[in-house]
């Protein structure tokens, strides 16, 4: 259903999809530059680079980093040439107002599939739905990097790895401030790993 309603709406997800698979994969391998450097298409889905940046400088520390910032220069020039200084200048200011008002069209919280999403068809205010899923937001960031610093070891195995990236992925789109249904493309990741992995297992 998210790769059908992605493709009606001509929806990034779609391409951001494989682009994900690409970045874990190579952190798995210990590939962190060209894992970074796919950042040029996964980070078009803005509310994914939080989660998938944290997640590579934990696991690729410096050279993940330097592909990442490769990825978001070459984003930032080509958008300078394509929309122009001007609205790549006021493009914060939009961001933070699109996603702080119904008002505008593609945003929709009352019809996310996350936290925000069950926060503004219960509350009634308009503003604090936003804000409270803002905190849930900034929370769940720490603990996404615990998983990684704690939970998965200094000599890990695929298991582990597949689980803490699973869970990480599951977290981040409950709790990110900008979640559609399109967006569970990427829970598929989680479901197919946690299946290999723990399906009839003692857990």
């Amino acid at each position: 259903y998210p790769a059908w309603v992605s493709f009606k709406l001509g929806q990034t997800s779609l391409y951001a999809y494989p682009a994900v698979v690409f970045l874990l994969t190579r952190l798995l391998c210990g590939k962190s530059f060209s894992a970074g450097l796919v950042g040029l298409v996964a980070f078009i889905k803005l509310q994914y680079a939080p989660t998938l940046v944290l997640i590579g400088s934990i696991r690729g520390r410096l050279k993940f980093l330097t592909g990442a910032a490769i990825a978001g220069i070459s984003l930032l020039v080509v958008s300078l040439f394509v929309v122009g200084p001007s609205n790549v200048l006021n493009y914060p200011h939009v961001l933070i107002s699109g996603e702080t008002s119904a008002r505008l069209s593609g945003v929709n919280p009352e019809s996310m599939q996350n936290v925000r999403g069950l926060l503004t068809v219960l509350m009634e205010q308009a503003a604090l739905p936003s804000k409270l899923a803002m905190i849930i937001f900034l929370l769940s960031l720490p603990l996404i990097a615990w998983l990684w610093l704690r939970v998965y070891p200094k000599s890990p195995s695929v298991r582990r790895f597949q689980l803490v990236a699973s869970l990480s992925l599951l977290i981040a789109l409950a709790a990110s401030p900008h979640t559609h249904s399109q967006d569970y493309l990427l829970a598929s990741i989680a479901c197919i790993w946690i299946w290999i992995n723990y399906a009839g297992a003692d857990v």
